[in-house]
């Protein structure tokens, strides 16, 4: 798989709207399949992200517990061109996507999680990137806070893996 991919942030509604916008332009109208109410958007707007890899656009949501809820995948250019995205990367980026939009509601950003809360994120399939990203800390806070974690919880935090000499792959991811 090429490292030659895009994340941008993207929604889809739960619902039809109810409102669409309408631009009229001498005598042509032309309706616009955006909704126009600001109280239905707020409602109705799952918030995601588009990612772009090898040909393959990936439009996606998590629900409330970071897990995939939605998935479309749009195939374009040759077929022999097309590698499928990991599911992993998949959620990382959406995540990712979501932290960077501030869209992350269910996590108290403000303070240090509790081992229970950290632990909790890396069962939702969170990367230690991804939640540096989500508390706006350096992975090496989040290395700090998963040891304090481990040492209390023991098994419920994954253990690092360990990259060739010298380097330290990503925790669970």
């Amino acid at each position: 798989m090429s490292d030659d991919w895009s994340v941008t942030p993207w929604r889809r509604y739960d619902a039809e709207p109810t409102t669409l916008a309408t631009l009229t332009i001498g005598d042509m109208t032309v309706t616009i399949p955006e909704p126009v109410d600001a109280e239905w958007v707020a409602q109705h707007a799952r918030h995601g992200a588009q990612i772009i890899a090898d040909g393959i656009i990936y439009r996606g949501t998590l629900d409330a517990a970071g897990r995939l809820d939605y998935l479309e995948v749009v195939l374009s250019g040759e077929p022999e061109d097309r590698i499928p995205f990991p599911r992993k990367r998949i959620i990382d980026a959406i995540s990712m996507s979501l932290a960077e939009q501030g869209r992350v509601v269910d996590v108290d950003t403000t303070r240090v999680p509790t081992s229970e809360e950290l632990a909790s994120l890396y069962e939702r399939g969170m990367t230690r990137q991804t939640i540096a990203a989500v508390y706006n800390r350096e992975v090496k806070t989040i290395d700090r806070w998963t040891r304090r974690a481990r040492a209390e919880l023991g098994n419920r935090i994954p253990p690092p893996q360990r990259g060739p000499r010298g380097e330290q792959a990503p925790t669970n991811g």
